[in-house]
């Protein structure tokens, strides 16, 4: 699923790193997201290791987490998607721009994923402005479910939670659980969630002292190196799929 800054084309260098530094050693049994996304790192250890760990993924984003929710049960998807297809296609033709345009305002479950996944991440902007987004089929049930993280999220245990990220953190921090952070990018105003007087990189900063198994993933400029100086550092080539922007990145731990 379409998603900013999902690790999807990291996701193999971020397991063998934790594989290579024995930090997914035997004890751990629980891994948790704080931000979990798009989840690409827990989907990609899970297919390296079925039916191993319990996941707790956490996201701020209430949408998205009902998002995933409907696609734990069958019966959910499939009036789901029966929903998204009465609200966007008329006499089988894909609705018209005013109306498209109405419904990507809204603020619901079916919106967010009419406008980031059916179609594309550029919310607002109707599709046929853009050539080959234009969607021409309803959604197909049998077709949908053949989307891997499906099946990741039916038969994993999983516990999705929609909290405040720095409260999972501290909730779980014990010998057993690996936390695999990936916040928000630094910027000069970074409100942190929910919490507005804290930045979730100046908490890190006061605390990394008392977390256990923590692994951070982030961009690797140099005012992160300063206040991560402390850490173990891998550092890996990050190439943006869109732009084609070349950067750094970097795991902690």
């Amino acid at each position: 699923m379409p998603y900013s800054g999902n690790k999807r084309e990291e996701v193999e260098t971020i397991y063998t790193t934790l594989i290579e530094k024995d930090i997914l050693n035997k004890k751990i049994d629980t891994i948790i997201e704080p931000y979990c996304g798009s989840s690409a790192i827990s989907y990609y250890i899970s297919l390296q290791s079925p039916l191993k760990y319990k996941y707790i993924l956490n996201d701020n984003s209430k949408i998205l987490i009902d998002l995933y929710e409907i696609l734990k049960e069958n019966e959910k998807i499939s009036n789901f998607i029966e929903t998204v297809n009465d609200m966007t296609f008329k006499d089988n033709i894909f609705i018209d721009k005013e109306e498209y345009l109405r419904i990507v305002k809204q603020k619901d479950v079916y919106s967010y994923f009419i406008k980031n996944k059916l179609c594309g991440m550029r919310p607002g902007v109707y599709p046929q402005d853009r050539p080959g987004r234009m969607p021409k089929h309803k959604l197909d049930f049998d077709k949908f479910m053949k989307t891997p993280i499906i099946n990741f999220i039916q038969t994993e245990n999983i516990e999705f939670r929609n909290e405040d990220a720095i409260k999972v953190m501290l909730s779980n921090n014990n010998d057993s659980t690996l936390l695999l952070v990936d916040p928000p990018y630094l910027m000069t105003c970074n409100s942190f969630y929910d919490n507005h007087n804290s930045n979730i990189y100046e908490w890190i900063y006061n605390n990394h002292g008392v977390m256990i198994n923590c692994v951070f993933i982030l961009e690797n400029t140099w005012l992160i190196k300063l206040l991560f100086k402390d850490y173990n550092i891998v550092e890996y080539d990050k190439v943006y799929r869109c732009s084609q922007k070349a950067s750094k990145h970097a795991i902690y731990y």
